[in-house]
Protein backbone atom coordinates (compact mmCIF):
# COMPACT_ATOMS: atom_id res chain seq x y z
CA UNK A 1 0.00 0.00 0.00
CA UNK A 2 1.19 3.54 -0.68
CA UNK A 3 1.09 5.79 2.38
CA UNK A 4 1.60 9.53 2.77
CA UNK A 5 2.87 10.64 6.18
CA UNK A 6 2.33 14.39 6.55
CA UNK A 7 4.21 16.24 9.27
CA UNK A 8 2.98 19.83 8.98
CA UNK A 9 4.70 21.19 12.11
CA UNK A 10 7.66 23.46 11.33
CA UNK A 11 9.07 22.66 14.76
CA UNK A 12 9.49 18.96 13.99
CA UNK A 13 12.48 18.33 11.73
CA UNK A 14 12.37 14.77 10.40
CA UNK A 15 16.09 14.23 11.01
CA UNK A 16 16.08 16.07 14.36
CA UNK A 17 16.46 14.87 17.94
CA UNK A 18 13.10 15.95 19.37
CA UNK A 19 10.61 13.36 20.56
CA UNK A 20 8.22 14.18 17.74
CA UNK A 21 11.06 13.74 15.22
CA UNK A 22 11.78 10.30 16.67
CA UNK A 23 8.07 9.48 16.45
CA UNK A 24 7.95 10.40 12.75
CA UNK A 25 11.00 8.26 11.97
CA UNK A 26 9.80 5.28 13.99
CA UNK A 27 6.30 5.31 12.50
CA UNK A 28 7.64 5.63 8.96
CA UNK A 29 10.14 2.83 9.57
CA UNK A 30 7.42 0.58 11.00
CA UNK A 31 5.18 1.19 8.00
CA UNK A 32 8.05 0.42 5.62
CA UNK A 33 8.95 -2.76 7.52
CA UNK A 34 5.34 -3.89 7.04
CA UNK A 35 5.90 -3.63 3.29
CA UNK A 36 4.29 -0.26 2.61
CA UNK A 37 5.73 2.41 0.33
CA UNK A 38 5.88 5.55 2.47
CA UNK A 39 6.33 9.15 1.37
CA UNK A 40 7.01 11.65 4.12
CA UNK A 41 5.97 15.25 3.45
CA UNK A 42 7.48 17.75 5.89
CA UNK A 43 8.33 21.47 5.85
CA UNK A 44 11.51 20.93 7.90
CA UNK A 45 14.00 18.12 7.45
CA UNK A 46 17.11 19.21 9.36
CA UNK A 47 17.77 21.04 12.60
CA UNK A 48 21.09 22.24 11.28
CA UNK A 49 24.42 21.41 12.92
CA UNK A 50 22.74 20.09 16.08
CA UNK A 51 20.89 17.27 14.29
CA UNK A 52 20.82 14.19 16.47
CA UNK A 53 22.74 10.98 15.91
CA UNK A 54 19.46 9.09 15.57
CA UNK A 55 18.51 11.31 12.65
CA UNK A 56 21.83 10.60 11.01
CA UNK A 57 21.35 6.84 11.48
CA UNK A 58 17.89 7.12 9.91
CA UNK A 59 19.35 9.08 7.00
CA UNK A 60 22.01 6.40 6.46
CA UNK A 61 19.31 3.70 6.47
CA UNK A 62 17.53 5.59 3.70
CA UNK A 63 20.72 5.66 1.66
CA UNK A 64 21.31 1.91 2.06
CA UNK A 65 17.73 0.64 1.91
CA UNK A 66 16.15 1.90 -1.30
CA UNK A 67 12.48 1.45 -1.88
CA UNK A 68 10.21 1.76 1.10
CA UNK A 69 10.70 5.34 2.30
CA UNK A 70 10.93 8.62 0.43
CA UNK A 71 11.37 11.94 2.26
CA UNK A 72 10.15 15.12 0.55
CA UNK A 73 10.65 18.63 1.86
CA UNK A 74 7.57 20.71 1.15
CA UNK A 75 8.08 24.45 0.94
CA UNK A 76 4.99 26.28 2.15
CA UNK A 77 3.40 29.00 0.09
CA UNK A 78 4.68 32.38 1.35
CA UNK A 79 1.11 33.71 1.37
CA UNK A 80 0.06 30.96 3.77
CA UNK A 81 3.04 31.66 6.03
CA UNK A 82 2.15 35.38 6.02
CA UNK A 83 -1.47 34.59 6.87
CA UNK A 84 -0.41 32.30 9.71
CA UNK A 85 1.94 34.96 11.08
CA UNK A 86 -0.90 37.46 10.96
CA UNK A 87 -3.35 35.13 12.72
CA UNK A 88 -0.92 33.99 15.44
CA UNK A 89 -1.75 36.94 17.65
CA UNK A 90 -5.53 36.41 17.39
CA UNK A 91 -7.79 34.37 19.63
CA UNK A 92 -7.88 31.58 17.01
CA UNK A 93 -4.37 30.52 18.05
CA UNK A 94 -5.14 30.36 21.76
CA UNK A 95 -5.99 26.93 23.21
CA UNK A 96 -8.16 28.62 25.85
CA UNK A 97 -10.57 29.86 23.19
CA UNK A 98 -11.05 26.37 21.80
CA UNK A 99 -11.33 24.93 25.32
CA UNK A 100 -14.16 27.34 26.13
CA UNK A 101 -15.82 26.56 22.79
CA UNK A 102 -15.57 22.81 23.47
CA UNK A 103 -17.13 23.31 26.90
CA UNK A 104 -19.95 25.33 25.37
CA UNK A 105 -20.62 22.58 22.81
CA UNK A 106 -20.79 19.97 25.60
CA UNK A 107 -23.25 22.11 27.57
CA UNK A 108 -25.36 22.91 24.48
CA UNK A 109 -25.45 19.23 23.48
CA UNK A 110 -26.71 17.97 26.87
CA UNK A 111 -30.41 18.30 25.98
CA UNK A 112 -29.74 16.32 22.77
CA UNK A 113 -27.63 13.62 24.44
CA UNK A 114 -30.20 10.88 23.72
CA UNK A 115 -29.78 11.40 19.99
CA UNK A 116 -26.77 9.79 18.27
CA UNK A 117 -25.44 13.08 16.92
CA UNK A 118 -25.84 14.74 20.32
CA UNK A 119 -23.99 11.93 22.07
CA UNK A 120 -21.26 12.15 19.43
CA UNK A 121 -20.95 15.92 19.93
CA UNK A 122 -20.58 15.44 23.69
CA UNK A 123 -18.01 12.69 23.26
CA UNK A 124 -15.82 14.57 20.78
CA UNK A 125 -16.01 17.98 22.48
CA UNK A 126 -15.60 16.30 25.86
CA UNK A 127 -12.46 14.49 24.73
CA UNK A 128 -11.02 17.79 23.48
CA UNK A 129 -11.86 19.44 26.81
CA UNK A 130 -10.22 16.69 28.83
CA UNK A 131 -7.20 16.62 26.53
CA UNK A 132 -6.50 20.34 26.86
CA UNK A 133 -7.23 20.35 30.61
CA UNK A 134 -4.60 17.65 31.19
CA UNK A 135 -1.93 20.22 30.31
CA UNK A 136 -2.91 22.49 33.21
CA UNK A 137 -1.36 20.44 36.04
CA UNK A 138 1.72 19.51 34.03
CA UNK A 139 2.34 22.84 32.28
CA UNK A 140 4.05 21.28 29.25
CA UNK A 141 4.14 24.54 27.30
CA UNK A 142 1.87 27.35 26.25
CA UNK A 143 2.50 26.51 22.61
CA UNK A 144 -0.64 26.24 20.47
CA UNK A 145 0.42 22.93 18.94
CA UNK A 146 -0.53 21.23 22.21
CA UNK A 147 -4.10 22.34 21.65
CA UNK A 148 -4.41 21.29 18.00
CA UNK A 149 -6.81 18.42 18.76
CA UNK A 150 -9.29 20.85 20.26
CA UNK A 151 -9.73 22.74 16.97
CA UNK A 152 -10.99 19.93 14.69
CA UNK A 153 -12.82 18.36 17.63
CA UNK A 154 -14.77 21.57 18.25
CA UNK A 155 -15.58 22.04 14.59
CA UNK A 156 -16.76 18.45 14.13
CA UNK A 157 -18.68 18.51 17.42
CA UNK A 158 -20.39 21.77 16.42
CA UNK A 159 -21.56 20.18 13.15
CA UNK A 160 -22.80 17.14 15.09
CA UNK A 161 -24.57 19.43 17.55
CA UNK A 162 -26.35 21.18 14.67
CA UNK A 163 -27.34 17.78 13.26
CA UNK A 164 -28.57 16.62 16.68
CA UNK A 165 -30.98 19.53 16.93
CA UNK A 166 -32.23 18.84 13.42
CA UNK A 167 -32.95 15.18 14.28
CA UNK A 168 -36.19 14.15 15.80
CA UNK A 169 -36.05 13.15 19.40
CA UNK A 170 -36.31 9.37 19.85
CA UNK A 171 -39.79 8.12 20.66
CA UNK A 172 -40.06 7.26 24.32
CA UNK A 173 -43.22 5.26 24.62
CA UNK A 174 -44.28 3.72 27.86
CA UNK A 175 -45.69 0.32 27.76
Amino acid sequence: MKLAYVCADFGVPVFGHKGASVHVREMVTAFAECGHDVRVFAPTLDEGPSAGAQGERFRSQLDHEPGGIEILEVTPDPRHVALQDELKSTVLFRPGFWLILAGMVVIAAMPARTRPAGAFAIAVAGSATIYVLTFLPFGVAADFRYGYWCVPACLVAAVALFAAYRERAPDVSSG
